[in-house]
């Protein structure tokens, strides 16, 4: 019998496929909405952007690829800073308590999947040296 063993990474492209997920009904979403006559095109565009970036980064990190590792880095800090900002905007604005589920999509689904890409062992998963050793310099007389 062939077991295979869980491992982070594998638990990062679960969550990026969540993403993907969600990208993809919010597509949907807009898309009705810009068919019935709302000006949403270039938002159409970025969600589909979105959506098939995170299902081609999937593919990259079942493939243990530093490339899809590094992008979906800077993917997750780009989310976390527009999410963050959003969310601050909608608060002060609306004046109303942050919702559970925003809350958990944009933010704290986006930092779990940087949180874990970060960790050492997954760094060595992807052929990343981890840089924790002391580091000593000989000095020369």
């Amino acid at each position: 019998m062939n077991e295979r063993t869980t491992t982070l990474v594998d638990v990062v492209r679960i969550l990026v496929l969540i993403q993907a997920a969600i990208a993809t009904v919010t597509l949907i979403e807009v898309g009705v909405w810009a068919l019935s006559g709302a000006p949403l095109g270039p938002i159409v565009l970025l969600n589909l952007a979105f959506a098939t970036g995170l299902l081609y980064m999937t593919a990259g990190i079942r493939k243990r690829s530093r490339r899809a590792r590094k992008t979906l880095l800077w993917i997750e800090v780009i989310v976390i800073v527009f999410a963050s900002i959003d969310l601050i905007l909608s608060l002060l604005l609306a004046q109303r308590p942050l919702e559970l589920v925003p809350l958990m999509t944009r933010l704290a689904l986006p930092f779990a999947v940087f949180r874990i890409l970060r960790k050492p062992h997954v760094r060595t998963e992807f052929g990343i040296e981890s840089t924790k050793e002391p580091q000593t310099m000989e000095v020369s007389a």
